[in-house]
């Protein structure tokens, strides 16, 4: 049993990896070959586009896992999900800021956000028609697919630099949308959907139905999206020039925390669905993420910030320090997130927006009463908290001895 845990974690963390991997990689390329400040404005770009697009997954996912096709067909839940990436689209290239960023590097944001909607989708047909090895399988494999697209094209641009000594990062961009809409129109026509799809109609009534039915997961989606960016939307109301680019890249580093929390969750969600008592299953997810908490703190205090000043290409004592409260602030952070996923599966979802609710208002009184920089390191710190102990001890008093809904 802890073995299937271990391999389904550590190969759903590399499909996490994978997943953010483009975004981290373009950052860097900012940062070395345009500038820090302007990497910052990049990060807080792909945080806008994460919580746009989480209009276009609509809280799906896991819907589609607790469903399990008894109220919509998946060819359904298919057609919804191209019609929302389609919208969100619009609603990305109307909010991009275009003053700091070029329209050929918005068009790859909104091309590498569309593919993860895919996948995202396809993993939740998976969860029900295969085991949940092979359904996490399937889902690191497409986005390691995908990552290794931008790594190749970004291997041959350094090896272009050391040639010629320049890089045109227009260039550099425009090479990454072919292989783009290629691995777009793969994961759109190859999805994993039942032979009974071809006798579905398409019913505009379905939409509608589709729509209702998952809104409170839309919203906790969209909430949790808005929760979980707000440390990368809200940095140039902190802080200036340079400080923005570090902490930007940082906060680039750090979404993979949010993946080792998340990854938790994906694996526990199936378990959650079929338990009969769900005791068990609750108290290993929380342990196991402080468990996972413990160890980014140590690692965020010792070890990251060095990493980050190498591969981002900053330097300074000062530098260092704001890269190292960012990651501590963001691991508490990421902790309370996670847990407000507990709601999903109790018979008051709504909780879970509640619970990004009270985050929300707490960091939002934190940068009221304290603003500068020590209001940005205290609005994660006190949003991680209260979610945290929110939803964890509302979860036991509502579950514990009590059915799953």
């Amino acid at each position: 049993m802890i073995k299937i845990a271990l391999i389904q974690h550590f190969m759903g963390l590399a499909g996490q990896i994978s997943a953010a991997l483009p975004m981290l990689l373009i950052t860097i390329f900012i940062s070395r070959f345009i500038g820090i400040e302007d990497a910052g404005y990049f990060s807080v770009f792909v945080g806008t586009s994460a919580i746009i697009f989480s209009i276009s997954l609509w809280g799906l996912r896991p819907y589609i896992v607790l469903d399990r096709f008894l109220e919509f067909r998946d060819f359904e839940y298919f057609n919804f999900r191209c019609i929302t990436i389609f919208f969100s689209s619009i609603l990305m290239l109307i909010f991009a800021d275009h003053s700091k960023l070029s329209l050929i590097l918005i068009v790859n944001v909104i091309l590498f956000r569309s593919i993860d909607s895919f996948i995202d989708i396809n993993m939740g047909f998976d969860q029900i028609n295969k085991s949940n090895t092979v359904a996490i399988r399937n889902f690191s494999l497409r986005h390691f697919i995908k990552t290794s697209t931008i790594l190749i094209i970004m291997a041959s641009v350094i090896i272009f630099y050391e040639i010629n000594g320049f890089v045109n990062e227009d260039v550099f961009f425009l090479s990454l949308m072919l292989p783009g809409i290629i691995i777009l129109s793969l994961n759109l026509f190859f999805q994993n959907m039942t032979g009974k799809r071809d006798k579905i109609k398409f019913k505009n009534i379905n939409l509608f139905l589709i729509l209702r039915s998952a809104s409170l997961f839309a919203l906790a989606s969209i909430c949790c999206a808005f929760i979980t960016n707000i440390p990368r939307i809200s940095i140039t109301s902190f802080f200036e020039t340079n400080d923005i680019g570090v902490v930007g890249v940082t906060l680039s580093v750090t979404a993979f925390f949010g993946m080792f929390f998340n990854m938790t969750w994906i694996r526990a969600l199936p378990s959650f669905s079929l338990a009969k008592n769900n005791r068990k299953v609750a108290k290993n997810f929380i342990l196991e993420n402080i468990f996972i908490a413990l160890i980014l703190i140590f690692l965020s205090y010792y070890i990251f910030p060095y990493l980050v000043s190498f591969v981002f290409d900053f330097s300074g004592e000062r530098n260092l320090v704001i890269s190292r409260n960012v990651m501590l602030c963001a691991t508490i952070f990421f902790l309370g997130q996670v847990f407000s996923n507990l709601f999903k599966v109790t018979s008051k979802p709504w909780l879970e927006i509640i619970s990004y609710f009270i985050g929300g208002l707490t960091g939002f009184l934190s940068w009221i009463i304290f603003g500068g920089g020590d209001g940005y390191y205290l609005m994660l710190i006190n949003s991680g908290i209260f979610m945290a102990l929110f939803s964890v001890f509302l979860f036991v008093r509502l579950n514990y001895g009590q059915q799953l809904k």
